[in-house]
């Protein structure tokens, strides 16, 4: 049951990706579900359904190959 949850906040969110535009406020910038803070490489994503909410919070790092990776830091749920 908890899987099935969280595969359909995971899909839910997903399909918010696609359907959204970015939002600049300042520093910030808002796609969907997501809030980015560029120049201290942070994010949030939250997420909501009928049952749940969940609080993705974490950073942006470069690997030795300049990639960027998302980090996960934290984890809330309500």
């Amino acid at each position: 049951m908890v899987a099935e949850s969280n595969d359909s906040l995971l899909q839910s969110t997903l399909n918010s990706l696609r359907e959204s535009k970015p939002r600049v406020r300042g520093e910030a910038i808002c796609l969907g579900p997501w809030r980015c803070h560029l120049p201290q490489k942070t994010f949030v994503l939250t997420s909501d359904s009928p049952n749940v909410f969940v609080e993705y919070a974490g950073r942006f790092d470069q690997d030795r190959d300049g990639r960027w990776i998302a980090t996960i830091d934290s984890i809330t749920r309500t």
